[in-house]
């Protein structure tokens, strides 16, 4: 548990991949796995944060692994300018985030600006049901950090 962000908890650990149907099938035949093939896509986020501007056209599919205690994403940035890009583009294929359940999202980036980090992206989940934000963490580049909050019903 992060304890400057109260009582949030880490839910996801997220690869960035160029295909994200071949690294999960990939890791579903190597473990044993069922499939399910399930997917989802941002193209029809209306808008998305980026380095302070506003776009419309940043999109990736997402394809997760839910076991017990934590999901597993695989993303596949479309070739637009985005967190997702950048890192394939800078970093290759791999780990890119660990993601943290919140329940304020504005008050939990405050809190993580305040320890230093930069917000560098932030939006919608593709069914309205939530928001992310992904941050840079000072002096480690080799992994970035999420904020996920899912709006109650």
């Amino acid at each position: 548990m992060i304890d400057f962000l109260d009582d949030a908890r880490i839910v996801q650990i997220g690869f960035v991949v160029k295909d994200t149907f071949h690294a999960k099938s990939n890791i579903c035949q190597a473990f044993g796995f069922e499939n399910d093939n399930a997917w989802c896509d941002l193209a029809n986020n209306p808008k998305t944060l980026f380095k302070g501007k506003t776009y419309t056209d940043i999109n990736c599919t997402i394809t997760n692994m839910d076991f017990d205690n934590i999901q597993v994403e695989y993303i596949q940035p479309n070739d637009k300018p985005s967190v997702w890009r950048d890192w394939l583009n800078e970093h290759g294929e791999g780990m890119h985030h660990f993601a943290y359940a919140v329940k304020d999202m504005d008050e939990s980036i405050l809190k993580c600006e305040k320890r230093g980090m930069k917000l560098k992206q932030r939006g919608l989940w593709p069914n309205g049901n939530g928001c992310y934000a992904y941050f840079e963490i000072p002096n480690i580049e080799w992994i970035e950090f999420e904020l996920l909050q899912e709006f109650k019903k």
